[in-house]
């Protein structure tokens, strides 16, 4: 049976995961066409699985090549996961490229492993981990949007 602290701070920690999100996302706000920085919303998909979920992604450019990635992933209506990672990006052929890893603890997979590309408004992304492989598909966020409660979930916590 879990101790009446032990529970507080696990909720704690659960809300704390979705503010950092937040406040990202908020940060993040509606950034100019053409870049890589700004709100992105769409899914995911796990091609070993074949679940999916919902995925938001507040990127902000912190140097010419890299960028600071916040996503919040949903599966269900009740499991979410923020992560930060940074991005290694750079231009090629017209759009922008990007790749990186991230480990994200023995709990949550392992080592993430990235990489994609944004052409225009759209973000996709291949991703691979010892547990799972898949896809990112979003687009660019326009005006004030605002997100279906469903990815507004409560949050498990963040490894960051």
């Amino acid at each position: 049976m879990m101790r009446p602290l032990a529970a507080i701070v696990l909720i704690a920690s659960m809300l704390c995961a979705g503010c950092t999100f937040e406040r990202a996302w908020d940060a993040a706000g509606v950034a100019p066409e053409g870049g890589v920085a700004g709100q992105w919303e769409g899914i995911w998909k796990s091609d070993k699985s074949r679940s999916h979920g919902g995925l938001r992604c507040a990127i902000r450019q912190i140097s010419p090549d890299t960028c600071e990635a916040y996503f919040h992933a949903t599966h269900g209506v009740v499991f979410a996961l923020n992560q930060q990672v940074n991005m290694r990006v750079w231009r090629a052929d017209g759009d922008w490229q990007f790749s990186g890893s991230e480990d994200l603890g023995v709990m949550n997979g392992g080592l993430f492993e990235y990489n994609g590309h944004l052409h225009g408004d759209r973000f996709t992304a291949t991703y691979r981990s010892p547990v799972d492989f898949g896809t990112f598909i979003l687009t660019r966020v326009h005006g004030d949007v605002v997100s279906p409660p469903a990815t507004r979930a409560a949050t498990a916590p963040a490894s960051h």
